[in-house]
């Protein structure tokens, strides 16, 4: 048997395939979209997790600053930290970190990669919430305080308004509530603080907070992720280099 297609359908054929073809490369570009993001955020939740760790093993407070590479952990504060790779094709090689083996995404083994470098990322160290306490940080570190303190700011300017600049720690908001700052209910508290911000490489930031929520913020965007902010910890880490 015979399929007819009028010449008059054809138009109408045609204009169906190109749609399904740009629906398909819609979706294909939204999967590789969704990719990268997932890659992106599992890795600065790895770098935080590893300051997390330190924390459980210190009272919960988190590693003081690295001193020769402002905005890093500390040296020795925290293991050596991987993301899940991608599929492990082929032979094992043996000069790779590491492997994770079982029935992953009907993948039977993955590759374990590094998470991140200092460059690629902030580690804030300090309680801030705003640009204007992000900013009265960067000023107070050049000055040159020990970094594994709470560090004394003027009134008004240091952490949730306080007069110091407090480590970053999970009881934080006990430490405020004791010195009769606003900062609201525990949760709100540990959400406003900013632990590992992602050096921005386009239009887009990921942060992670205290309460361990992380955030896909636009670059330039709010507080952390706001131009002034995100090239004061740039210039201060530049300044660094040639003390």
């Amino acid at each position: 048997m015979k399929t007819v297609v009028s010449k008059r359908a054809l138009p109408l054929i045609t204009l169906a395939l190109i749609a399904y073809l740009a629906a398909l490369q819609l979706g294909i570009e939204q999967r590789r979209h969704l990719e990268t993001d997932s890659k992106e955020a599992g890795r600065i939740s790895a770098v935080g997790l590893s300051g997390w760790a330190y924390a459980q093993r210190h009272d919960g407070t988190w590693p003081e600053l690295h001193p020769s590479t402002l905005f890093a952990y500390g040296p020795d504060t925290q293991p050596e930290s991987f993301a899940l790779g991608g599929n492990a094709e082929g032979p094992v090689d043996d000069a790779l970190k590491g492997y994770v083996l079982g029935n992953l995404n009907r993948e039977r083994m993955r590759r374990l990669e590094p998470v991140l470098s200092p460059a690629e990322y902030f580690y804030v160290g300090y309680a801030v919430d705003s640009e204007d306490q992000g900013i009265a940080l960067i000023d107070a570190l050049k000055r040159g305080p020990a970094r594994g303190q709470d560090i004394v700011a003027p009134a008004g300017e240091g952490t949730a308004g306080s007069s110091t600049f407090y480590r970053l720690r999970n009881d934080l908001p006990d430490v405020l509530a004791h010195e009769n700052t606003a900062t609201g209910s525990t949760a709100t508290a540990l959400s406003s603080f900013p632990v590992i911000i992602q050096n921005p490489q386009g239009d887009h930031v990921w942060v992670l907070f205290l309460d361990f929520h992380i955030e896909r913020l636009p670059y330039p965007g709010p507080f952390p992720a706001s131009d002034r902010f995100i090239k004061a910890l740039n210039a201060a880490r530049e300044l660094q280099r040639s003390w």
